[in-house]
C-alpha cells in the first residue's frame, strides 16, 4: 500500500498505480511555513480522495468508505494545522465546478468536490466528521471513532445533538429533537407559570 503525503499526514491508497507522479504533485501542498497553495497540489489531492470514493462505489464496502473519509479528515487536518482550511476548500470548489458553494466548512467542501453521492449522505459524512474531529483527544484513529460511536449515523447524530445544545438558550432545557422548554423548578411558583404558560 502507498502512501502520500498531504501536508505532513499520510493518505493511503489501496493501489500503487501513478502513486510516484502523485507523491511529487502532493509534497506541493503548503505547510505551516508556506502562504502558497499549488493548484497541481490540489488536483493530486481530489484526484487521490476521488480514486477512494470510486473504488467505494464499485465494492460498496464499508471498510472502503472509512478510508475514504479518513483520507477526507487527514487533509482537512493537514489544512487546519497549516491555517489555510478554508481558503483551501475554497480553491478546490473552484477547481471541480463553479457551482459549488463559499465558505461552506471545508470538510463539506472537500466531500463537495470528491464524492458524487446524494445531498443527505454528504450531510451525514460532513457531521460524522466534525464529530470525530471535535473528539480527537479521545479516539486518534478514525475508524475506533466510528465503530465506538454506532458507525456514521451515531457520530452524525453525536455532532447534531452537540450542535443542538449549542442553541439551546440559558434557563432552558432540550427535550427531544429541536423543541426547548424553559427550566421548571420543583416547586413551582405562580409567577412563573403566568411568564412560561401552564403546564399541566
Amino acid at each position: 500500500m502507498a502512501i502520500v503525503e498531504l501536508g505532513g499526514v499520510s493518505l493511503s491508497r489501496g493501489d500503487t498505480q501513478g502513486d510516484e507522479n502523485r507523491q511529487k504533485k502532493a509534497h506541493m501542498l503548503p505547510n505551516s511555513h508556506s502562504c502558497e497553495m499549488s493548484a497541481v497540489a490540489l488536483e493530486a489531492a481530489i484526484d487521490l480522495l476521488l480514486g477512494h470514493e470510486r473504488r467505494w462505489r464499485r465494492t460498496g464496502r464499508k471498510r472502503v468508505l472509512y478510508r475514504f473519509l479518513e483520507s477526507v479528515l487527514n487533509l482537512y487536518a493537514a489544512w487546519k494545522n497549516a491555517g489555510i482550511a478554508q481558503a483551501a476548500a475554497n480553491r478546490m470548489g473552484k477547481l471541480t465546478g463553479p457551482g459549488t458553494q463559499q465558505r461552506r466548512h471545508p470538510v463539506r467542501a472537500i466531500i463537495d468536490a470528491t464524492s458524487t453521492a446524494d445531498r443527505k449522505s454528504k450531510t451525514r459524512w460532513t457531521q460524522a466528521l466534525r464529530f470525530a474531529w471535535r473528539k480527537r483527544s479521545i479516539w486518534k484513529d478514525l475508524e475506533k471513532c466510528l465503530r465506538a460511536n454506532r458507525g456514521i449515523a451515531g457520530c452524525a447524530d453525536r455532532w447534531a445533538d452537540i450542535q443542538a445544545e449549542n442553541r439551546t438558550p440559558k434557563g432552558f432545557v432540550r427535550v427531544g429533537g429541536e423543541d426547548r422548554f424553559p427550566k421548571i423548578p420543583f416547586f413551582v411558583s405562580v409567577e412563573l407559570l403566568g411568564q412560561h404558560g401552564d403546564y399541566r
